[in-house]
């Protein structure tokens, strides 16, 4: 049954370590769902990059003043560093339309 891993429908995926030697196919799990029926985000991808670039550029918001750790974590958080950058942790489980609309509010809050 196929199952769609960061957005691509996949049936199974090769590996070279896998009983059977190389090219034996191991059968991958579908990741869990959340409310909405999406997929928990495993990663951060340039779908996420870009939702959050269209906010802080349009806020005059250097992208080197950023930092977007690629490992989403429930709940997101927006928070100043020592350094001065801004932390975006793009949320698991939270539809990314959604949660792009608070962004701005984070941010500016954060001292933006």
């Amino acid at each position: 049954m196929p199952v769609a891993v960061g957005g691509w429908p996949i049936e199974a995926a090769e590996t070279s370590g896998a009983p059977g030697g190389m090219g034996a196919k191991a059968e991958v799990e579908a990741p869990e769902k959340n409310v909405e029926g999406r997929g928990m985000l495993e990663v951060v991808t340039m779908k996420e990059m870009e939702a959050i670039f269209a906010v802080t550029d349009a806020m005059g918001l250097s992208r080197e003043a950023i930092e977007v750790p690629l490992s989403p974590e429930d709940p997101g958080d927006v928070r100043r560093l020592p350094s001065g950058k801004f932390e975006i942790v793009v949320p698991a489980s939270t539809p990314l339309d959604a949660w792009a609309t608070t962004l701005e509010e984070k941010l500016r809050a954060a001292g933006a």
